[in-house]
């Protein structure tokens, strides 16, 4: 499945900075449909409004911080509801350590970042995510 600079992404993190920051990597990379939400009701909302405009999101990228950020919950409710359980995640964490980690791959999430990224990082995380899709 090719990436499209159309594709609506959802991107879920309490820190509007660090929000504005991964937007722009997107847009930068020509993907220009990056919507934003801060908590894990805008994150619902947001996803029912494209899936009613018949536009339904590509990707989600969500911010897991155990203290402060639902990115985790999001993951949990997307894999449980069929509408959404095949949309590719990738997520962000500080939290590095392997049991962390294990914890994100088994709800279901595509790719793991860990801070500090780059646009390069996106791109290569994308790259693994999208080309998986197209040979299934």
């Amino acid at each position: 499945m090719a990436i499209k600079a159309s594709m609506p992404i959802l991107l879920l993190d309490n820190d509007t900075n660090k929000r504005k920051f991964t937007k722009n990597m997107f847009i930068d990379m020509g993907l220009k449909n990056v919507k934003e939400a801060s908590d894990l009701n805008k994150s619902k909302d947001l996803l029912q409004e494209f899936q009613q405009n018949g536009k339904p999101v590509g990707l989600i990228v969500a911010k897991w911080d155990p203290e402060e950020c639902e990115g985790l919950d999001l993951v949990s409710y997307v894999k449980s509801e069929e509408t959404y359980k095949n949309i590719p995640i990738i997520m962000i964490t500080n939290q590095s350590d392997q049991i962390s980690l294990i914890k994100c791959l088994k709800a279901g999430v595509n790719a793991v970042v860990v801070p500090p990224y780059s646009a390069l990082t996106l791109k290569e995380k994308l790259a693994k995510i999208f080309n998986k899709k197209k040979a299934a």
